[in-house]
This record gives structure tokens, sequence and C-alpha cells, in this order.
């Protein structure tokens, strides 16, 4: 064999031993393994075993891996990748239900579905809402916080009762034949009542 052949033969050899690493990267999340590493055999593509590898994040689930760290999927049992490529760990953030109940009415006003971490938005709700002869109900706010969901929750009003504010808004005059009549009007809830 010639100078050549040999050279040409130790060549080809070293490339088909060549090592090359691919980049772990647990895309906000955590992993056990950073690397992987792996004789390329000369091929520009590899197949990194996905399935041996996972990757966790608070509130989310793990959808596999993805040369595309934006990817919205992943591969969990193998994925041909670019020598020197880098791999992500893809999630998907996990929801939770959130619901908006009036403890007045005895009614859902409102379920929402929010992704881990972010807000519910809270429904428009009554006011001032009529109760009995002597009170009306004023809405204070929700009995909790709706922001950075992490769980199913439910949010109640908070309603207090508050005492009618009356005001005279009609009369009629007593007559031989008739009592007269005061009609009393809440400015506040618009509750009335009569009086003789």
């Amino acid at each position: 064999a010639t100078n050549i052949d040999m050279a040409s033969s130790a060549l080809e050899n070293a490339m088909l031993n060549l090592e090359t690493m691919i980049r772990i990267d647990a895309n906000g999340g955590t992993t056990s393994a950073t690397l992987y590493t792996v004789v390329t055999g000369g091929e520009a593509k590899i197949r990194f075993p996905a399935k041996n590898y996972t990757a966790t994040k608070e509130g989310h689930t793990f959808l596999g891996w993805n040369t595309d760290k934006n990817a919205t999927v992943g591969s969990t049992t193998t994925l041909t990748v670019p020598v020197g490529a880098t791999v992500y760990a893809i999630f998907a953030a996990n929801t939770y239900s959130v619901k908006f109940y009036n403890t007045v009415t005895k009614e859902t006003v409102k379920n929402e579905t929010v992704k881990h971490g972010e807000n519910a938005t809270a429904p428009e709700v009554p006011q001032i809402m009529k109760n009995d002869a002597d009170t009306h109900y004023v809405f204070k706010g929700w009995n909790k916080a709706f922001t950075n969901i992490k769980e199913d929750v439910t949010v109640n009003t908070i309603y207090e009762a508050v005492a009618h504010n009356f005001e005279l808004t009609s009369s009629v005059a007593p007559t031989c034949n008739a009592t007269g009549t005061n009609v009393y009007t809440c400015t506040d809830c618009g509750y009335t009542k009569t009086e003789t």
C-alpha cells in the first residue's frame, strides 16, 4: 500500500471513531444529564435516545425532546439530530379551573381555565343586591387572590349586609274614607316600603 492509501485509511478510521457531544438543555426545567456523547461513524446526523432522558418543570408536563427550543411537541423515543446539536426539553403548562361563585345568589358566575402561574380575570358582579326589609348587600370583593394560579380554586364573593337608606318618594294624604300612605325607597338598592 502506498503512503497515500495508508493516510486515507487512517483518516477513514479516525472519522468512524469520531465522538461528538449532544448538549441537553432542560429549557427552564431540570434534568439529570447535560451531555450525550456518541461515536458518529462519520455520519452528519445521529440518533439521540430520547427515551433514556427526562426533564421536570414545576406546573408543567414533559412532552419530550426537540432541537427547536420553542417547539410544542417533543420525542420520547428516538430523535434524529445533526452532529453537535442541542436538544431541548419541551413542556406544556398545566391548566387549572378557577370558579367564581356568588354566595348570595348561590350560583357560579364564571368558570375560567388558566395556565400554571397565570392570573384569572374576575367577572362583573352586582355591586348592590336586595336582601330583605331592613338591609341590602354591598359587594366588598373576593375571598381570595386569583393570581399566580397553581391549582383548581373556587373564589367566593364577599357581600356585607347594610341597612337601607330610605327616602320618602311619594305620599298620599289621608281622607275621610282612606288612610294616608307614605312610600319610602332605598336610595342604594331601590327597595321600597309603604307605611300607612
